[in-house]
Parts: structure tokens; sequence; C-alpha cells
């Protein structure tokens, strides 16, 4: 069974779509299909690549079907050229040539068709990855180049207008094309309000924010305007007619063993603005004394220190982060983690102590599981399995011996043609039944004593540590994010009971209710 894989490359034709690159390859594809197989491939098997992404990780349906040529029915993968599998880094080329190479799968195209078994296939096939890989390097060199270029020229090169504006495009003085920004006048009055209240009324963030969805303006993607938001626009200098380059720079760096990208606002101002070739909203007397403003209400701390064990882990169902309260003017009131945008949130407040026993309760019942686990673990199994690999690989490896004494004789010892051609036939049938027999057993998964017991510890550590009040919350929340990812909390707001409304709530008194607090834990597994 052959599959057919599609992309786009900036190789290809930057005025074509997608959609017409895609269907030209698939044509010629499929005319080679049917010359060297004799039939067409199904649309079922066929796999169209329609998000840009230089990873392995970016790209959805290379992932398919790096998992579909694990089975042992899938033979080959048909492509234009090799380097449409991947441009990556050295990282992702071993990863394809591996994924091919153990798989038994072959890269078949129009020109030459890889066996990644083969030694000399396997080194051809590395080259055109790494010439794809040199190829992008230098293509992102020149891109970067000629986005600078327009950036100083004036134009605005991203990809969404900021609210306020939409995306027009001209030409300038040269006569070239370029894309610049125009008021909307849907929007446009939004900014001016939001800058009149924050500099010439005295509001802050969170009160411009409220003004403006009372007024009647909304953000493209939500309902509500954020503080955060309103932060944001009272500091973009595109409201002035200027471009800005280079704020959120692409990080990358090693955390856990893992490469990690990020692209962090700059807060120290080391990025580049020009005069834009669009006209402004603000007056720029106006920007500058919010900005000045700004200064003035900024509160610098020497280190930021955590104070709540769930930071960065607990999230309320509406998207947004749960904060700790800790209400320390106030002698018998309790610690609440409550919705960052609770205004208009659904969901209730609680306090941080109901949340912890019910996080308490989980850790405890996973180790439990863990616990049962590690008893009902059979080292027979395991056993069994390492085995039979073992016996696959010397059985193959015995195979591929007796193949290379067959053309010793061949060559050498003059064997006649037809019993040579008989005996290697059926050397290369056991070979390949033995290569899928292998890679379905080393395909299985083994399981591993050693798991049950690390994550035993790692959880009986997070429980420990939330146990213990001498630990700050700061340890309490790195020992807890060993264990979880994310935690998801809902909780309806408190109401008067009707008849028959009980279920999920308990009463409170006064004939109001209290609502249970639902979490929804994602485990570091």
């Amino acid at each position: 069974m052959e599959l057919i894989y599609l992309r786009k490359s900036q190789a290809d034709n930057p005025d074509e779509s997608i959609k017409s690159v895609l269907e030209r390859h698939e044509y010629q594809l499929q005319e080679f299909a049917e010359k060297s197989l004799g039939y067409r491939i199904p649309e079922s098997r066929i796999y169209r690549e329609v998000i840009s992404g230089e990873t392995i990780e970016a790209r959805a349906e290379i992932k398919k079907v790096l998992k579909q040529i694990e089975s042992p029915d899938v033979t080959a993968v048909i492509v234009i050229e090799p380097q449409r599998l991947g441009r990556g880094d050295l990282e992702d080329c071993g990863r394809l040539v591996n994924a091919f190479r153990y798989t038994n799968t072959k890269i078949m195209t129009p020109v030459k068709t890889y066996n990644l078994q083969e030694k000399y296939d396997r080194k051809f096939f590395e080259m055109e990855l790494q010439r794809g890989s040199d190829y992008l390097e230098y293509y992102k060199e020149i891109q970067a180049r000629g986005r600078r270029l327009s950036v100083k020229r004036g134009c605005y090169i991203g990809s969404v207008a900021p609210f306020g504006y939409k995306r027009v495009c001209i030409r300038d003085e040269h006569n070239k094309k370029c894309w610049t920004l125009e008021a909307d006048p849907t929007e446009a009055p939004a900014i001016q309000l939001a800058f009149d209240l924050f500099v010439n009324h005295g509001y802050g963030f969170a009160n411009v924010a409220h003004a403006l969805d009372e007024s009647g303006y909304h953000p493209r993607k939500s309902r509500y305007w954020s503080p955060a938001a309103i932060k944001d626009m009272l500091e973009n200098p595109v409201y002035i007619g200027k471009v800005r380059w280079d704020r959120r720079k692409t990080v990358k760096n090693i955390t856990n063993g893992e490469l990690r990208t990020s692209r962090p606002k700059s807060s120290t101002g080391d990025y580049q603005i020009y005069d834009g070739l669009h006209k402004g909203i603000i007056e720029e007397e106006i920007f500058k004394a919010a900005l000045s403003r700004r200064g003035k209400g900024i509160r610098v701390k020497e280190k930021m220190q955590v104070r709540n064990p769930l930071a960065g882990l607990l999230f309320c169902s509406c998207g947004r982060a749960m904060i700790y309260q800790p209400y320390t003017r106030r002698e018998k009131s309790k610690p609440r983690l409550i919705c960052s945008g609770h205004t208009h949130c659904e969901n209730s407040s609680c306090t941080y102590e109901e949340i912890e026993t019910q996080i308490l309760n989980i850790l405890k019942h996973i180790i439990h599981d863990f616990e049962m686990e590690l008893k009902s673990f059979d080292t027979d199994q395991v056993e069994i399995i390492s085995s039979t690999v073992q016996h696959l690989e010397s059985t193959l490896a015995a195979l591929e011996k007796k193949e290379l004494n067959l053309w010793e004789k061949y060559s050498e010892e003059n064997m006649p043609k037809e019993i040579f051609e008989k005996l290697i036939q059926k050397v290369n049938m056991e070979k390949e039944q033995t290569k899928q027999a292998l890679a379905k057993a080393a395909s299985q998964p083994v399981p591993d004593k050693a798991y049950y017991e690390q994550k035993i510890v790692t959880f009986q550590n997070a429980l420990d540590a939330m146990w213990n009040d001498e630990i700050p919350p700061e340890e309490k929340n790195m020992f807890l994010k060993e264990c979880i990812s994310r935690i998801k909390y809902s909780r309806e707001k408190a109401k008067r009971l009707s008849a028959g409304d009980t279920p999920e709530k308990l009463p409170v008194g006064d004939g109001w209710t209290k609502p249970k607090i639902h979490l929804e834990v994602h485990l570091n597994m």
C-alpha cells in the first residue's frame, strides 16, 4: 500500500496558491503511480499539507504519514521530491531517516526511489534533506532582509492589522507594491476614546476596558476588553503613524532537554521604529502624554515572589488564569482564588483551602493507582517481548549473511543463474517477513517497572510538599509542575434554591446554594 504526501515549498512560485501547487503535483504523482505501479492512489491515502511549518511538529499531515508507515501494510510514500518531507534541522532529518529506514518504507519520486535499507540510497536521501535545510536557512535570511527593507520604507508587514486599522495594498513612490494601514471608521473612534479617557480623565486600564465595553466597542476575537489589551494599545506607536521592527525576537533555549521557542515582548525598548506610510489616529502629543502617565504608574519590584502554589497551573474554564488573593487586610478572611476576568466570567470564586483539599485527594488517588499498576507488573511479558526482538534481530543478521554468501558463490564459484535466482528470492522473502515481524515486535509498548516507581516518588514528593507548611509556595509550585500540566476550574455562582434544584449543590442557609467545585486535571505522564 502506497501513500501520497503533498506540500508547497518556498521553491515553488510564490504567486501560485497552495491549492494550485498541490493539484499540479498530485496530477504528476498520480501519472507516475499509474506508470510505475499500474494504478492510481485513492483519495483516502493522499495527505495534503496546507499549513506552513519548518519542523515536523508544526505540520499535522506529515505526523499522520509517519504514524501510518509504522504499519507493515504501508510500503512506500510518494512525493514530488525528498525535501517535501522535511526541511528542518538535523534532528528532524534524523527522525525522518529513522522512521523510513526502520519501518522499511520506500520514498518514491518521479526521479528516483529511495530504499533506506540500502546504504547509498540512505546517503543520497540524507544529502537531499540537508540540501533542502541549507536552502531553507538561506531563504529565511533573504526573507528577513526583505522584511527589514519593507519596514524601513514604512510598509506594514504584519498579517493582521492592529485594532483601529485595516490592511490595504498600495504602490509607493518607487511604484513598488507594498502593504500599509488605513483607519477603520468603525474601530478608530474606540482608539481615540481610550487615549482620551486615559490621558484626560485619569482612567486606569481596567476602567478604560469597561468604558469601551459599555460604549459598544468590542475586540475582534473576544466579547470584552482586557486591561492587558488596553495597556498594549496605549503604548503602540502605530497609532501615531509609526511601524515597529524586531519588538518580538524569536528566542530559542533548552529546557529539560527540549528545545523551546518563544517570542517575548521587548521590555527594554531595543527595537527599531520607523515612519510608516499610513496616517496616525492619535496626535503625537497625546501619545507622549499617555506614555508619560504610564511611566508614573509603574511600580518596580526587585523580585516577584510566588505566593500561589498553583501559579501557572490553575485556569478558569473560560480560559483565563485564576488569581490568588490573600486578603491580608481582613483578619478572618481566607485566601481566595478568582478568575482574572471575573467581571465577565460566569464562574464564582473559591477559597484556596477548597482547591488544595481537592488536589491533595487527587494526588492520593493517583499514587494509589500507580501502586496498583506496580503490584500487577508482569516481568514475564517484558522478557518475552525483549527475547522476541533479540531473536528476530539475530535471524535478520543471519539472513543478510546468507544473502552475501549466495552472491559470493554466484560470482566466484559460477553457481547456475536459475538456482541463484531461486535461492536469492527465497532469502529476500524471508528477510522481508522478518523485518515486518521485527517492526511489529519493536512497536509493542514495553511495560517499565522503573517508570511506575519514579512516578510514585514524583507524586509523593508533591503530596508531602503540599502538606508541609514550612515549604515556601514557590517550591510547592515546582513540585506540582513535575506532576501536573494544567488544572481547569469551574464553579457556578451561588443562587437561591428553587423546587427540585438540589443536585450538585450544598445548602448554605437562608435559601441560598453553594455549588460544588469541578476540577479537570491534566497530568505530566
